[in-house]
């Protein structure tokens, strides 16, 4: 005798269906349109590229700002090293050179170098208010950067 095959395993067949005996489908009038109707997902759709395009900028921005920031610290660091005065002692000018130094890897590790770098800047801006740095200038400077990387925090005092 055989074992009758389960449910399971039976094919599966699909009830014949006559689309004649079907009952028909209610016609529903189609609602009229209103002019402008798609005018609102245009609109939408026109704030959203807007407000991209705006973020974009914003990034683009912020990093042409940390551009100029970073460029204009590295000039002021040059002009510095430039107008050091030629009767300026050799330790003093290597004190200098060396503070810059410390100065730029305190501002490159810092998490917020802006206070940092706009104090320096301020600082050379005043020393360099006529083109030339004297002896004075010079040791002013090297103070006022060593007490900035001696304090730690990155922040101008």
């Amino acid at each position: 005798m055989t074992d009758p095959v389960p449910p399971a395993a039976q094919p599966v067949t699909k009830p014949a269906v006559d689309p004649a005996a079907l009952p028909p489908l209610p016609v529903r009038p189609r609602s009229e349109r209103v002019p402008g109707a798609n005018l609102v997902r245009w609109v939408s759709f026109g704030c959203v590229a807007v407000l991209l395009v705006l973020v974009v900028l914003l990034m683009v921005g912020v990093n042409l700002t940390k551009r100029t920031m970073w460029m204009g610290f590295a000039r002021a660091q040059q002009r510095v090293v430039e107008q050091l005065p030629r009767d300026l002692p050799s330790g003093e000018r290597l004190r200098t050179e060396r503070n810059l130094q410390r100065l730029r890897a305190r501002a490159e590790t810092a998490a917020d170098p802006i206070p940092l770098i706009g104090g320096f800047l301020s600082q050379v801006s005043a020393a360099l208010d006529d083109d030339r740095l004297s002896a004075e200038e010079v040791g002013e400077l090297n103070r006022f950067v060593e007490e900035i990387l001696d304090a730690g925090g990155g922040e101008a005092p």
